[in-house]
């Protein structure tokens, strides 16, 4: 629940990344994609913030005692992933 956009489910890719500079090696992150599904916080996300948002099914769902997430871009299933 985000402040003033209500309920939503986003899942993202972020690459980890790092930088030789003249103070040394500096690390950060690459946001490549953000998966929501509403169209209210990927508006804002995408045009006030800047950020990679687009409209897909992420879902989390609870099997006994394993987390299950899934991704879907359209009709397309993109990512599964579980964790005990």
């Amino acid at each position: 629940d985000s402040t003033g956009f209500g309920d939503y489910t986003e899942s993202g890719q972020v690459i980890p990344v790092q930088l030789r500079a003249a103070k040394g090696l500096e690390k950060g992150a690459y946001v490549h994609a953000m998966y929501l599904n509403d169209h209210p916080p990927i508006a804002g996300g995408r045009e006030l913030w800047g950020f990679p948002k687009k409209l897909a099914t992420p879902r989390f769902a609870y099997e006994t005692d394993v987390i299950v997430g899934t991704l879907d871009y359209g009709a397309v299933r993109v990512a599964t992933a579980t964790m005990g």
